[in-house]
């Protein structure tokens, strides 16, 4: 189930995603974009606190994208973690969104909860800001 907390930071909304998404998700979120619309035209969507995001979740983003363009706002795309990236990179989904990219947060330059190290060291700082 997914739970969704609001947030307001400056002159945007940030959504904070919880729990597991996916396509039945899509009327809590329209629904929420439409009431905030008023309000501001920059969205964040925090994924920090999920885990994974199934091919349904993938589907209902893509909708979101186009109520986005519908309405002239901004989505950014932040916090991921290792799958809900990589799922994002598959589908081509962070092609559509501005997303935030993921750091290695062992150097401690962020919270971000994103660190994903092979057991041999090859992609030990793969995701790094750049």
């Amino acid at each position: 189930m997914l739970e969704i907390k609001k947030e307001y930071i400056n002159e945007c909304i940030k959504y904070n995603f919880i729990g597991s998404i996916d396509n039945t998700n899509l009327e809590k979120v329209e629904m929420m974009l439409g009431d905030d619309i008023n309000h501001t035209y920059t969205f964040i969507f925090n994924f920090k606190d999920l885990n994974y995001i199934s091919t349904d979740a993938v589907k209902m983003l893509q909708k979101v994208y186009l109520m986005s363009v519908k309405y002239a706002c901004e989505i950014v795309i932040g916090g991921l973690n290792t799958q809900p990236a990589m799922m994002l990179e598959i589908f081509q989904i962070d092609k559509l969104y501005k997303v935030q990219a993921p750091i290695n947060n062992v150097e401690g330059n962020s919270n971000e909860s994103l660190h994903h190290a092979w057991y041999n060291g090859y992609l030990y700082n793969a995701y790094k800001r750049v």
